[in-house]
């Protein structure tokens, strides 16, 4: 399974040049992005609760400007007004619901004033997210998660919204085997071989970007 597109990045940028920014991200899973990111910023804290997946970034990645640190968003305690721009990249629809509102009070709470709060998410679309309710694939049926984070992002009063971005990310599934092995189905997997040629072997993910400025 390959990621052959995604302007996060790119999008991004439009809105927010990086080059000089300090940006913590949050849910950096195996720190591809995190990378990326360093290459542009100043600095860049990435965390995430996995601790293999930070393993493996501390492995692949070791930009000077760059530091991996094993913590949630919900035990985060960085000092005030530290970063320029705080991204949430495919992990805010994971907390819990109680959680949401908190999480976003401490994320405003190390970002200076004038900076950026950034959400990636996942939305209701896609031949991916069709994988997702047809094979019980990746991380299921996240459609309650999914709006709830929404809410909450966009009800919390102590920034204002920027901008909304469409974005997509497209898959390339090698084979049957390979979407088994990454995306580890849990039901249906006699019709895969057809869905897979039926997508041409690739998945569409629609993401959607949402850009808060703290006050």
């Amino acid at each position: 399974m390959q990621r052959i597109k995604e302007d996060f990045l790119e999008l991004l940028e439009r809105i927010i040049p990086l080059l000089g920014k300090d940006v913590l991200e949050i849910g950096c899973g195996s720190g591809e992005r995190a990378a990326q990111i360093a290459r542009k910023a100043s600095s860049v804290v990435a965390i995430d609760s996995d601790s293999p997946s930070i393993s493996q970034a501390q492995e692949n990645n070791t930009a000077a400007n760059l530091r991996y640190s094993c913590e949630s968003a919900q035990t985060m305690s960085f000092r005030s007004k530290t970063f320029d721009v705080v991204l949430f990249t495919l992990s805010f629809h994971h907390l819990p619901v109680d959680a949401m509102n908190s999480v976003i009070a401490k994320a405003v709470d190390c970002t200076r004033p004038g900076g950026y709060i950034v959400y990636l998410e996942p939305t209701f679309t896609g031949s991916y997210f069709e994988a997702e309710l047809l094979f019980d694939a990746c991380d299921g049926d996240e459609r309650a998660a999914k709006a709830r984070a929404y809410y909450e992002m966009l009800n919390y009063k102590n920034y204002y919204e920027v901008v909304e971005i469409d974005d997509e990310t497209i898959f390339e599934i090698d084979s049957t085997e390979d979407f088994i092995e990454n995306l580890k189905p849990g039901k249906n997997r006699h019709a895969i071989d057809d869905f897979l040629k039926k997508n041409k072997f690739l998945l569409t993910a629609q993401r959607r970007i949402n850009i808060f400025q703290v006050y």
